[in-house]
């Protein structure tokens, strides 16, 4: 399976600070995608799963496939 950097680096920028909001997560440069993966993937709270079940069906496909 992949893993939750894996999964964040194919998603598109608003995706990434829709889940950044979600989190509550503070990003120094959000208007980067860079800086929004970066923090996800290092957030205890954002786990692969809980990333995952935020997400529409149709951009899961699109991750996993």
């Amino acid at each position: 399976m992949a893993t939750k950097r894996n999964i964040l680096e194919t998603l598109k920028h608003a995706d990434l600070v829709s889940l950044v909001d979600h989190f509550n997560l503070e990003v120094k440069g959000r208007k980067t995608k860079a800086s929004c993966t970066d923090a996800l993937a290092s957030s205890r709270k954002a786990s692969r799963d809980a990333i995952l079940s935020e997400l529409k069906l149709s951009t899961i496909k699109s991750v996993l496939l």
